[in-house]
């Protein structure tokens, strides 16, 4: 008999000892616990019934979690369902993606029983917890105009229509901080979390009734603007980054005023273009920012020089490999292309890649094999390495990462996904260097 007023977990895992370590957790009274062996039956359960809590793997047979997360986070009848990543996937751009994405945890395998029950207790979403987070969520907007992620995606899809019927001016930003690894490296904990959201709310005081914004990820803030010039937008921005300086140091007394390193990327968006698709211009302005010294402000109207960056695309499929570098011929790469691994070393030594996309089946060299050749030589220690598999291929994931990839991509993938995870591989060396 089904116990009225139940919390409902669902375990989306296609690995038996992980469900059955997952569901020893998870299980209590009041419980009831519901598992999906893939993405397609995870999604036909989220439709289906209100969740309290979801456990989540990466490696599915049908795809990619991260895929499930993001649409988790994009739509208001699911946003505030707490999600915990349980994953053999140790790679901390990975984890920092998810957690950017909204997931509450992250746990790696082989997962230990005690870790996974105190985070269920943390995280489990109650009928006090929903009300608690609603209401912090309606005191924020009634302070500062700040958007959940799905509210902003609405805003930004009725701001964009509105914009490209009246041929009138529409700018998203990203404000990215540069430095989030060497704040944490000299500073607490606390002392992080505290600048990140005091930055927040300097955004969001600063942009106050003129427009919008949200926290898009740990370190990353997004802003948008209608009927207004690239000077006047740009002039916001210049003071997001004074105010911030100015009450950084009174608010965090350890840390100095300019402490925090700001990037802020600009694009005008003229057609009803979806906000992944506008993340992408923005994030390539951002990208120019993060890359030049004096105001690291650049806009779509200015005369921008972009970085030279080449990317090497190591692949025996023509097909995938020539749709890789027509999408990024047009968003302004470099591109070499190798036929095998053999191919892609002499190439990775000519031309020395700022970053590089490896399939792993291929004659003569394997990915495998090439991938740790690179990681061996000191030249591409630290360049960025974007593994291609096959959906499904949890070991040959969890192989990669042990020699050192950066990142994976499950085919078949769409040319904007992996656009948006190079970019990301991108400014992620370059806040690195």
């Amino acid at each position: 008999m089904q116990i009225q007023n139940s919390l409902h977990i669902l375990i989306i895992d296609d690995d038996p000892l992980n469900i059955e370590i997952i569901s020893a957790a998870a299980s209590a009274p009041g419980r009831i616990l519901h598992v999906a062996k893939t993405i397609a039956e995870a999604l036909t359960i989220i439709n289906k019934q209100v969740l309290s809590l979801i456990l989540l793997d990466l490696f599915l047979p049908d795809g990619d979690g991260r895929t499930v997360l993001r649409q988790l986070k994009e739509q208001k009848r699911t946003y505030d369902i707490p999600v915990i990543v349980v994953t053999a996937n140790n790679s901390p751009i990975v984890r920092k993606e998810c957690i950017d994405l909204g997931a509450v945890d992250y746990f790696n395998k082989p997962l230990l029983l005690s870790l996974i029950k105190q985070s269920i207790i943390a995280h489990l979403n109650t009928d006090s917890t929903k009300n608690e987070t609603h209401e912090k969520l309606d005191n924020n907007r009634q302070i500062i105009n700040l958007q959940s992620r799905p509210d902003f995606i609405e805003e930004y899809s009725q701001l964009s229509k509105i914009a490209e019927a009246s041929h009138s001016e529409l700018w998203l930003g990203i404000v990215s901080v540069d430095n989030i690894e060497t704040l944490s490296a000299h500073l607490t904990a606390d002392a992080t979390v505290k600048i990140l959201r005091h930055l927040l709310l300097t955004i969001a005081v600063t942009v106050g009734e003129r427009g919008f914004c949200a926290r898009w990820g740990e370190n990353e803030f997004l802003t948008l603007f209608s009927n207004m010039t690239a000077n006047t937008v740009t002039e916001i921005h210049r003071q997001i980054i004074a105010n911030n300086e100015e009450t950084t140091s009174r608010i965090i007394p350890e840390a100095k005023s300019d402490i925090v390193e700001l990037s802020v990327g600009l694009a005008e968006i003229s057609v009803a273009e979806t906000l992944n698709e506008a993340l992408i211009v923005a994030e390539r302005y951002l990208l120019a920012a993060k890359s030049v010294s004096g105001e690291k402000i650049i806009h779509s109207q200015l005369q921008t020089t972009f970085p030279d960056k080449k990317i090497l695309i190591v692949d025996d499929d023509p097909v995938i490999s020539g749709m890789i570098q027509f999408r990024l011929l047009r968003e302004g790469f470099k591109t070499v292309v190798s036929g095998n691994g053999v191919e892609g070393w002499r190439d990775a030594i000519k031309y020395e890649p700022d970053l590089i996309t490896l399939d792993i089946k291929m004659p003569m060299m394997d990915g495998f094999e090439l991938l740790k050749k690179l990681r061996n030589d000191a030249r591409f220690s630290n360049t960025p390495i974007l593994l291609l598999t096959t959906q499904g291929n949890e070991k040959d994931v969890t192989r990669g990462f042990e020699l050192g990839a950066s990142d994976y991509m499950v085919k078949p993938f769409s040319p904007s996904e992996l656009l948006v995870r190079i970019r990301r591989l991108m400014m992620n060396a370059v806040s690195s260097s």
